[in-house]
């Protein structure tokens, strides 16, 4: 989840200087998908396995939950903030994206990602602070 945060990061930062070009955006996002794809099958089955074996398909049934919950969360939070700091950016309420110039779309989106980053921070430590079975 550490990858993930830090490619979060790294995007962030590369929309405020988009200069070095197209292939850091590329790497970033590929960092991304690694450090998601790195973290979630172990997560998933130390939390299965932290399950009593009768209860295994509660505990795949919750995780299911979770993953649904975490993606709604997520997505309703970055929007939240990409309106918000529109709107803070520029004063207005308008929600038509033509009113807004790039420098405050970009201010806004990088704010998405850093709290996006956040949020891979927490699960990071979330998941290290879990119990281990008996």
């Amino acid at each position: 989840m550490a990858l993930s945060a830090a490619a979060l990061l790294g995007l962030s930062a590369l929309a405020a200087d988009p200069s070095p070009g197209g292939w850091l955006g590329f790497v970033g996002l590929v960092g991304l998908g690694a450090g998601l794809g790195v973290f979630i099958a172990p997560n998933n089955h130390a939390t299965i396995n932290a399950a009593p074996q009768s209860l295994s398909g509660e505990a795949g049934a919750m995780l299911n939950l979770m993953r649904v919950l975490g993606t709604s969360l997520g997505v309703a939070s970055a929007s939240s903030m990409l309106s918000w700091r529109m709107q803070v950016a520029t004063g207005s309420h308008e929600r038509r994206l033509s009113h807004f110039s790039q420098p405050h779309l970009v201010e806004a989106a990088q704010s998405g990602l850093v709290m996006l980053a956040i949020f891979a921070a927490i699960a990071g430590a979330l998941s290290l602070a879990r119990k281990t079975p008996a």
